[in-house]
């Protein structure tokens, strides 16, 4: 499937106790899963893009802010 106007999600990883899972972003546009390839393949599936952001890029970012 080609999409000439391609989403892009942000998947980030959200840490809750025992139920931690993953969240895809676009707009208003949101996916939740405890598995990191279903999401993947979820978006892959729809035509679109994503990027992972990870847990020690978004620490590195508000140590970063508190300089």
């Amino acid at each position: 499937m080609y999409k000439t106007n391609k989403r892009t999600f942000e998947i980030n990883f959200r840490e809750a106790g025992n139920n931690s899972y993953y969240t895809a972003k676009c707009d208003h546009v949101v996916y939740t899963s405890k598995s990191l390839s279903y999401l993947k393949n979820k978006i892959w599936g729809l035509g679109d893009t994503f990027t992972i952001k990870s847990a020690s890029s978004v620490a590195g970012q508000l140590l970063s802010l508190r300089k």
